[in-house]
């Protein structure tokens, strides 16, 4: 079977927000599955002089992604790469979802730390926008994220860390796709553990003024 990896159907790039209803027009959507192709849909578009979107999993509440552009979508580009266990790092495809990471990772009796709220936010995606999780200890997901690898406007395939590229690092932890296509995530992994978990009915002064003890105590906090 055949998988088409360029889209031009005037309706394929709906759903680049959770409401579902801000529509990229632009020439084209690029699907890359490999970082191979993810170079060679940035490269495409560079030579044409377009401007660049890049897209996850349609998962933020505004449109980032909207404006008339070729957008590439990262989505299908999925799994693991790589593990360390010294290390204490994973290196997953960027658009690998949360919720897919933390599965996978599972099966090596490790977790990730500062896990998004959001499980079905791709990695690249929540990287981008500085996405938090439930950890009060563990700060956002971009400030537990050991690396990245970027596509840059150029077409160059670029890894960017504390110790490679650097001056790049601390904007790619916020980056909001301005930067280039992010190719693989590098994150922080731990030994797994149980949780116990309670759930408590509070009113809301209550609730406010308990607020900085509670999240004190636990290892994950989350208001409904």
């Amino acid at each position: 079977m055949t998988i088409n990896r360029i889209e031009t159907a005037p309706g394929i790039a709906v759903r680049h927000q959770r409401a579902e209803t801000v529509l990229v027009r632009g020439s084209r959507v690029e699907q890359p599955t490999t970082v191979d192709e993810l170079v060679a849909a940035v490269g495409r578009a560079a030579r044409e002089g377009a401007t660049i979107r890049p897209a996850g999993a349609g998962t933020a509440l505004t449109g980032l992604a909207e404006g008339p552009a070729v957008t590439v979508d990262v989505s299908r580009m999925r799994g693991l790469v790589a593990i360390d266990g010294e290390a204490r790092t994973a290196t997953f495809l960027a658009g690998t979802t949360v919720d897919e990471a933390i599965r996978t990772l599972a099966r090596y009796k490790a977790a990730l730390v500062g896990a998004p709220a959001l499980g079905d936010a791709t990695l690249a995606g929540a990287l981008a926008v500085g996405a938090h999780g439930f950890g009060p200890r563990e700060g956002t997901f971009s400030a537990n994220v050991a690396g990245a690898t970027l596509v840059t406007p150029n077409g160059a395939l670029t890894p960017v860390s504390a110790s490679r590229n650097a001056e790049l690092w601390p904007a790619v932890r916020l980056s909001l796709g301005a930067l280039g296509v992010v190719a693989e995530v590098t994150v922080r992994i731990r030994p797994i553990a149980e949780l116990r978990t309670s759930r408590k009915r509070r009113d809301i002064d209550a609730l406010v003024r308990d607020l900085a003890e509670a999240r004190a105590k636990t290892d994950h906090y989350r208001v409904d």
